[in-house]
């Protein structure tokens, strides 16, 4: 599609892509959180970037595949795709930041 050669945030790509939203009412089970959510949740919840989790929560619900690979760049698909880090590795880092942040 043509909104692949805009970059996101750019006025054109803004009106090319103007459908980016037409999925957001759509709900479905998030696997991360353990319940129902819009779709909308899904596609922000990165700083703007999906979840690394929506192939496989949305594929049964409309063609998600596409609807990535027509609205993010290939570095935005790198960003998705990523391994995500184990959850103790997380919560080992947010108590880290805790005790620095209440030592300062």
């Amino acid at each position: 599609m043509v909104e692949k050669y805009f970059r996101r945030g750019s006025p054109l790509r803004n009106i090319i892509t103007i459908m980016i939203d037409e999925h957001d009412p759509k709900k479905g089970y998030c696997r991360k959180l353990g319940h129902y959510i819009e779709f909308k949740y899904c596609r922000l919840e990165n700083n703007g970037i999906p979840c690394g989790k929506i192939l496989d929560c949305w594929f049964k619900i409309f063609p998600v595949e596409e609807f990535v690979d027509s609205n993010y760049t290939d570095e935005e698909k790198m960003l998705l795709f990523k391994p995500q880090a184990p959850k103790i590795s997380s919560l080992i880092e947010l108590i880290e930041k805790a005790r620095k942040a209440s030592k300062e």
